[in-house]
């Protein structure tokens, strides 16, 4: 997502309070939809065992965070390469999202 330093991965119980507590400044009806998802995905990989899948889960994460903190989500603009990166099931995920949020 960005390219700023990496920091060290937090672990996921600290790094998914992070996010909660991050949405927190977010306006109410992007907080809610952003708490569900996070919840959910981190309820979907919770039992996750292959290492790179963790560490990929874990670092996606951290970087929404650092956007999030920085306020950089209202400019964020996703770019080809990362959705080029994404699996037909992100895609659609995405799509699902963008449906979603269009309701508010």
């Amino acid at each position: 997502m960005l390219k700023a330093k990496k920091s060290p991965l937090l672990p996921p119980l600290k790094l998914f309070r992070e996010i909660l507590r991050a949405h927190r400044q977010l306006p109410a009806l992007q907080r809610s939809l952003g708490d569900s998802y996070v919840k959910q995905e981190f309820k979907l990989h919770k039992n996750t065992d292959n290492p790179i899948h963790i560490v990929g889960f874990l670092q996606s994460w951290q970087d929404y965070l650092q956007m999030i903190s920085d306020s950089q989500w209202k400019d964020y603009k996703l770019s080809k390469q990362e959705l080029d990166k994404m699996s037909p099931e992100q895609v659609g995920q995405l799509y699902e999202l963008m449906k979603e949020t269009q309701n508010f």
